[in-house]
């Protein structure tokens, strides 16, 4: 599974966001039945990952960091932000408001592709951000 690209997609009054249907066809129909972790992300964002990249990333979170301060303070705001959504049959997935203000959503949802996970930018802080990482 490799999840690439660039999508925006409008956020509906009830907080639900379509996952673009190429991601999803990536995904694939049984990954996305067992739901998807989202949580919270770095730099701004918010983190989408299908169960299997999920149970790979909170493996290496849960053993890797316990033993320092920083590691346990992203342990809990990575584990104390997931919630598991589930795609009902359009492809959409619910936002909680905690996750929203955090990636500081409103009406558009920039969706990205980054390997094993989908990272869910604001517009500007996306813009921000691809702004300052250039053409490095």
């Amino acid at each position: 599974m490799q999840l690439l690209s660039q999508y925006t997609q409008k956020l509906d009054p009830q907080r639900r966001v379509v996952v673009p249907s190429r991601m999803r066809e990536e995904i694939g129909e049984e990954e996305l039945a067992r739901g998807l972790y989202l949580t919270r992300g770095l730099d701004g964002c918010l983190f989408l990952y299908p169960p299997s990249k999920w149970e790979r990333v909170s493996g290496r979170l849960s053993e890797d960091l316990f033993l320092s301060a920083e590691g346990r303070s992203t342990q809990r705001k990575v584990f104390g932000n997931a919630v598991v959504v589930v795609p009902d049959k359009l492809g959409r997935i619910l936002l909680s408001p905690r996750l929203l203000e955090l990636a500081g959503l409103e009406d558009e949802v920039v969706f990205v592709g980054v390997g094993d996970r989908i990272e869910l930018w604001s517009p500007e802080r996306w813009a921000a951000q691809d702004a300052a990482e250039g053409d490095e």
